[in-house]
Parts: structure tokens; sequence; C-alpha cells
């Protein structure tokens, strides 16, 4: 699934998803890519890296697990 991360959307995430932005650093990986913590404190130290990564208010996608955003990386370049 994909949408725009804003806050609120990213705070009410499912504690152990894997979000990842839709902005690339590399063919291999997102601009920011981290399992979404349990806690509101660390949630928000998680919110302060992808705004310094610049990845809020841009497309993001949720994974339930790191070999489903290895195969959605895997078919997207596969693509081009």
């Amino acid at each position: 699934m994909s949408t725009l991360l804003c806050k609120k959307y990213f705070m009410a995430l499912p504690t152990g998803i894997y979000q990842t932005s839709n902005c690339m650093k590399s063919r291999k990986e997102s601009v920011f890519v981290e399992i979404v913590a349990s806690s509101i404190p660390e949630r928000a130290r998680q919110w302060n890296r992808i705004v310094l990564a610049d990845a809020n208010g841009r497309l993001c996608h949720v994974f339930r697990t790191r070999n489903e955003y290895e195969f959605w990386l895997t078919s997207v370049y596969s693509q081009q």
C-alpha cells in the first residue's frame, strides 16, 4: 500500500510493520526504511529521522516484512 507520509498517519501505523519511503537513495534502498517502533517516544524519534531524510509529505509504502520490501524493490526496478 502507498500513501502520503504525514505524522498522524505514521503515528497510527501498527507496531512492527516495515515502513519505507518511496524516495530512493539507490536502486536498492529507500531514503527511510525502518520497522515501526512500539513506544510513542521512539516513534517520535523515528518521525524526526523521517523529516531529516526529507521523506515526510511524500509517498511511502508499508510492508509486513523486509522480504516484502525487497520483493517490491525488485519488481519496481525490473520494469525499467
